[in-house]
C-alpha cells in the first residue's frame, strides 16, 4: 500500500515499534502495542489500529472479532522517533479484559495528592461548576478508593446512595440545588468534546454492563426503558421552558441529551452519523 512512514522513524532490533494509544476525547491512555512497518503502513491507510503480535508473530487488527475498533483521529511520533502516539475513537472497550483502558490495575503510591472533588463526594471536572458531576471515562477523574460504579457517596441531602456514571435519581430538594450551582460558574469545555466523552462512557456500559451502573440499568430493562425516559425528559424539558427559566431547561436538557446519546448506542449508531445527518441538511 502506498502509505509512506518517516526515514527517520527507528524500529528495534526485531523491526517494531511501540505504539502508544489514547483516548483523543479524554486524553486517557488506553493501551501500548507493538507496531512493524506493515502494520503502521495498514493503520495509515486504512484510519483504524493494526499491530503485531509478539506472541502470535502476525499482524492483527484490533477490533476485528470483538468489534471494539479504534478509529485514529491522529498519528505522531516522539522527539527520538522510537514510539508512536496514536489518538482515537475507541468503540466499545480497549482492554480485552472487559475494562476501557489496558491501565486499570492500581500501583500503591507512598505519597497521598488532594484531590478536588465537587458537591456530594463526585469527582469534580477541572473548570466545571461546584456540584457538576460528569461522566467520564473510567480513571478520568476516578475516586481514589473505588470506580464510578457501585460507589457510595453521601449526597447533599446526607443520604449515601450508588454512583453509578449517571444519576437522575436524586432528591427533588437536591435537583433543584444541583440546577441553581450550575449555573453559577461556566465549564470551559467544548459541547461536542464532552459528548464524545459522556458516549464512550455509555458505550462502554454497554459492552461490560457493571452492577451499580445507571447506564448498564437503561441497556438491561431494553428499548421500551430508554424510550420511557426519553419522553420523561422531553417532558420535563417543555415544563422548565414553560417555567421560563435557563437552570432548569440546561439541566433537564443535559438529561435529554445524554437519553438520546444511550438510545443511539443501543441502536449500533455514532455521533459522527448525527453529525454527517445534520451537516447534510445545512
Amino acid at each position: 500500500m502506498s502509505v509512506t512512514i518517516p526515514e527517520d522513524i527507528h524500529f528495534n532490533a526485531e523491526g517494531l515499534i511501540p505504539a502508544i494509544i489514547q483516548d483523543a476525547a479524554s486524553g486517557q491512555v488506553l493501551m501500548l502495542a507493538y507496531m512493524n512497518r506493515e502494520s503502521l503502513a495498514r493503520s495509515l491507510a486504512t484510519g483504524e489500529t493494526w499491530f503485531y503480535s509478539r506472541s502470535r508473530r502476525e499482524l492483527w487488527h484490533k477490533g476485528a472479532t470483538s468489534g471494539h475498533r479504534q478509529y485514529i483521529e491522529s498519528a505522531s511520533y516522539d522527539c527520538d522517533a522510537d514510539a508512536l502516539l496514536f489518538k482515537v475513537r475507541q468503540v466499545g472497550v480497549a482492554c480485552h479484559e472487559g475494562e476501557f483502558s489496558c491501565f486499570h490495575n492500581p500501583l500503591p503510591l507512598q505519597v497521598s495528592r488532594p484531590r478536588e472533588t465537587g458537591a456530594g463526594g463526585d469527582v469534580q471536572a477541572a473548570g466545571a461548576p461546584q456540584g457538576a458531576a460528569f461522566p467520564l471515562p473510567e480513571g478520568v477523574g476516578k475516586a481514589a478508593n473505588k470506580g464510578e460504579a457501585g460507589r457510595v457517596v453521601t449526597t447533599t441531602a446526607g443520604e449515601q446512595q450508588e454512583a453509578g456514571p449517571y444519576r437522575d435519581h436524586t432528591s427533588g430538594q437536591e435537583k433543584q440545588g444541583r440546577r441553581e450551582e450550575n449555573t453559577s460558574s461556566q465549564v470551559n469545555a467544548d459541547l461536542g468534546t464532552i459528548l464524545s466523552q459522556v458516549f464512550q462512557v455509555i458505550k462502554e456500559r454497554q459492552a461490560t454492563r457493571p452492577e451499580g451502573s445507571y447506564t448498564a440499568y437503561l441497556f438491561n430493562n431494553g428499548q421500551d426503558k430508554i424510550l420511557k425516559k426519553i419522553g420523561e425528559e422531553a417532558g420535563e424539558t417543555i415544563i422548565a421552558s414553560k417555567n421560563d427559566s435557563q437552570h432548569e431547561i440546561l439541566y433537564e436538557m443535559a438529561d435529554l441529551y445524554y437519553h438520546t446519546l444511550v438510545l443511539l448506542a443501543y441502536h449500533g449508531l455514532e455521533p459522527e452519523q448525527l453529525a454527517a445527518e445534520l451537516a447534510a441538511r445545512r
